[in-house]
């Protein structure tokens, strides 16, 4: 077992002689500053570089070598030699753990994944991601030192010179005063740029007008600090672009350059933050947008004479749309996300929209965050559009005061409830979205959909997996029927062949195999929404005026293909009763209780059927972190009671072992005639009591476990952890005698 040194950094020196490893397949790993490393198939030396792992491919030369994130850290295993360890996660065969456990008991680990992809609370298998240890279930496969298959005496580590920091990463350098100059200079049409390769740092006062763009690896690890400068002069286009570079492996002077395919390098890790933005901000990779990109600009204009202002058009060419014929084949939202921009960061900016979508995601984009800014202004659509494909992102402690456009679908029957909100989640996946205040709500808040067909483009991703977490939506005079949050806004049924949903046809997959929304596993919790009144059509000469429920703004259409989705701890507020300030919690997928306030750690429990354990997860503004180490020794206690043509019921006390205590119950409920079988018991999780069928007259017949009572539906079982026993039965009443079961576990420890 490998065990982190908290708080410190272990002094780890390169290495004398190096040990090689085979990497079955290409694995993507990080670099120190968070750049995708994609390294083999293939043999590589292995070595240890100060606090990093260095890579070198065999037979290549040291100049190939490259830097891998690593965390450092101790293990308790008695060597006689280093050793390095690969070993592919046996719950998710995507991700790789690389290792170097040396003889002084020190060690370095790094993580990678095949997919490209990182999922959230990800955990290593060597070092606990939040520094704790993790216990192997299986021994790893071990890679011995040196040539392959011979092993080697291991060689004491030699101090080496420090070299800096920023030389060692490629950090780039600060711009230089020519650079600066041309960043201020007045820009002399619409689509004057300026790209940015380096560290930018505005003053306040200043107003820039041309468009700053980062372009390609170029702009890797590149800062814009305003300062809170200006960017923009209320004209209607993009200020700043993240943008993968397009290119070819050969020039165009080639004679195969054409029958050659397009590449992208996507641009990582760029800050930008202190701004303030009058016009849009767009991040995109393969195409600006969903549509692919049916033209494209060259880097030519073209101007009218003696007009004044003067007038100039872009000029453009037909473009062969990569990004539609990507989307006819399988695969395609991991291709797009490998060549769209990632850990994009957006940081107190000020982003007044004048007409274009103010914050635009497009396809592919993942990793990226808005935090800590104001938006407002107008926009003719959305005021944020996460575009399909795009993935992993977080917009968090914002203040979102934009006024959006009417559609002019609205116009159609049965279209009115579809509008132009303040976020569109187009076919976007497993984004966060916590910690905001929205209002301007007239055309409602947070949309998910996946737009069927649109450019001919086959959609993959569903909008699924996302968590609006602790938000305030806040209502003054509105009173229509937009909703705050709308899960399948744009399942029209038929209706929908009316639009574009049949451009995409001719593929088993996607939306070119269902036109449905399949808004799905997303989570709506811990929000806060203003009270508010709501016209009701009520078959009356005029609507009548009601008080709106959380029903009324948290809307499903076609529940049939939009669900299930996690909608719970909500609540209607007033100015009075409103919490302005409040971190988010945690959602806790597949448990109970499945949320978990910020700052909070709880025991939660799994039961695999075999055996139950116990996972300690804690909560930290949103972000859930769970131990790497479970705790099995949990004993598992069944028990029943069923009575039949009894009005009286079945009450019984159901202890742990001696010496053990309650830690958790599950239990399922028959209260009308039939039985509950250990196969209709076994899919409830820990902490949930449920009723199977309830009585044919539901106020005849309850269930309990201690004080948790319920006659339909499910609800979460309070334990006292401090008693060794709980009290459980069911009753039904009926003229005949009633009839009821409930049979259940104790789990105790």
């Amino acid at each position: 077992m490998l065990t982190i040194v908290s708080g410190s950094t272990l002094a780890l020196a390169e290495t004398a002689s190096t040990m090689t490893v085979e990497l079955p397949t290409a694995i993507h790993f990080l670099s120190p500053v968070g750049d995708d490393l994609k390294m083999g198939p293939g043999i590589f030396e292995v070595e240890i570089a100060e606090a990093w792992l260095k890579l070198v491919p065999a037979g290549q030369g040291r100049i190939e070598a490259v830097l891998l994130d690593a965390i450092s850290g101790t293990h308790e295993e008695t060597l006689s030699e280093r050793i390095v360890r690969l070993e592919a996660d046996p719950e998710n065969q995507d991700v790789f753990y690389l290792a170097i456990l040396l003889a002084d008991g020190t060690g370095l680990e790094a993580i990678g994944t095949k997919s490209g992809i990182r999922p959230r609370g990800w955990r290593s298998a060597f070092v606990g991601k939040f520094r704790k240890a993790r216990t192997f279930t299986a021994r790893p496969k071990i890679l011995v030192p040196g040539s392959i298959g011979q092993a080697q005496p291991a060689v004491p580590l030699k101090k080496v010179s420090k070299t800096p920091l920023l030389r060692v990463l490629g950090i780039p350098k600060a711009c230089e005063s020519k650079k600066i100059e041309k960043v201020r200079a007045k820009a002399s049409s619409k689509w004057d740029a300026e790209k940015i390769d380096c560290q930018l740092t505005l003053e306040n006062g200043w107003i820039i007008t041309k468009k700053l763009i980062f372009e390609g690896a170029k702009a890797n690890r590149v800062t814009l600090d305003c300062q809170k400068a200006t960017l923009g002069d209320g004209t209607d286009k993009d200020m700043i672009e993240v943008r993968s570079r397009k290119y070819k492996d050969k020039p165009k002077e080639h004679p195969d350059f054409e029958k050659l395919p397009w590449k992208w390098e996507p641009p990582q890790n760029v800050t930008i933050k202190n701004c303030n933005i009058i016009g849009s901000v767009r991040v995109w990779g393969m195409a600006t947008n969903g549509e692919g990109n049916p033209k494209e600009y060259l880097d030519k204009e073209i101007c009218i004479p003696m007009t004044v202002p003067q007038r100039c058009q872009k000029l453009e060419k037909p473009n062969s749309n990569e990004l539609k014929k990507s989307s006819r084949k399988p695969g395609h939202a991991g291709r797009v996300q490998a060549n769209a921009p990632k850990n994009i960061v957006f940081d107190n900016v000020t982003i007044t929209g004048v007409g274009r979508n103010p914050f635009y995601l497009s396809p592919g984009v993942t990793y990226t965050t808005l935090i800590n800014s104001t938006m407002n202004g107008k926009s003719d659509k959305v005021a944020i559009y996460l575009d399909a494909e795009s993935a992993y992102n977080t917009i968090k402690n914002n203040s979102i005061n934009v006024v959006t456009a009417k559609d002019k679908w609205e116009n159609l029957p049965g279209m009115t409830s579809r509008g132009w909100p303040l976020i569109a989640i187009d076919g976007s996946a497993g984004n966060k979205i916590m910690n905001n205040k929205f209002s301007s709500l007239n055309h409602g808040g947070i949309y998910l959909y996946r737009n069927c067909g649109e450019g001919g483009i086959i959609r993959h991703t569903t909008p699924s997996h996302n968590e609006i977490i602790n938000n305030i939506f806040y209502y003054n005079k509105y009173n229509g029927s937009k909703p705050a949050i709308y899960f399948g806004s744009r399942d029209y049924g038929r209706l929908q062949r009316l639009g574009h949903c049949n451009d995409d046809d001719g593929k088993p997959f996607g939306s070119s195999a269902s036109e449905k929304d399949y808004a799905r596993h997303n989570v709506v919790m811990h929000n806060q929404f203003y009270k508010r009144k709501i016209l009701v059509q009520s078959g009356q000469p005029f609507p009548t005026v009601r008080e709106a429920q959380i029903s009324d703004l948290v809307k499903t259409k076609n529940p049939k293909v939009n669900t299930p989705n996690y909608i719970e701890h909500n609540q209607m507020v007033t100015p009075q009763t409103v919490v302005k300030k409040r971190r988010a919690g945690c959602y806790l997928p597949d448990a109970s209780p499945n949320f978990l306030l910020d700052g909070r750690s709880l025991g939660t429990l799994k039961d695999s059927g075999n055996k139950a354990c116990l996972t300690q997860s804690s909560c930290t503004d949103g972000e859930l972190s769970r131990s790497n180490a479970s705790d099995c020794r949990v004993n598992k206690v069944d028990f029943s009671c069923q009575v039949s043509e009894n009005n009286k019921g079945c009450q019984k006390v159901v202890a742990c072992p001696s010496g053990k205590k309650l830690v958790g119950a599950k239990a399922a409920c028959n209260l009308e005639f039939g039985t509950v079988s250990s196969n209709a018991l076994q899919p409830i999780l820990p902490n949930l009591i449920k009723v199977l069928k309830a009585s044919d007259k539901v106020s005849a017949g309850s269930c309990h476990v201690g004080g948790n009572k319920l006659q339909s539906g499910q609800k979460e079982i309070a334990i006292n952890e401090s008693s060794p026993s709980v009290a459980i039965g069911c009753k039904e009443h009926d003229k005949n005698g009633g009839d009821c079961h409930i049979k259940g576990i104790l789990y105790c420890q």
